[in-house]
């Protein structure tokens, strides 16, 4: 796979997961908490699909460090610390303003 296509890919996934978040957000504040976790558990598997297509990229920063911060960030949205905090392992956060974040 090219890395215009992985880029292309991770794109699409990011907007999925995106569209997903904005979502669960109105179902949270309707106070549909359990469909609200529901819907962030699945923006956060787009969004780790999307921050994985650049997990060797260092390259690509901080384009990398932001997905897999966003990923980190839809997971705890969704009720999962371990697999957010897998997300802050893997990625090893470079830029330092999206570290502190």
């Amino acid at each position: 796979m090219s890395d215009e296509s992985d880029e292309s890919d991770a794109t699409k996934l990011h907007k999925q997961a995106m569209d997903i978040a904005e979502e669960a957000y109105i179902e949270q504040i309707k106070g549909s908490l359990d469909r609200a976790k529901e819907l962030y558990a699945a923006a956060y598997e787009a969004e780790r699909k999307a921050a994985m297509e650049f997990e060797s990229r260092h390259d690509m920063e901080p384009t990398r460090s932001v997905l897999f911060r966003s990923a980190a960030s839809l997971a705890l949205a969704s009720g999962d610390v371990k697999s957010a905090k897998e997300m802050i392992a893997i990625k090893n956060f470079r830029p330092k303003g999206v570290r502190n974040e």
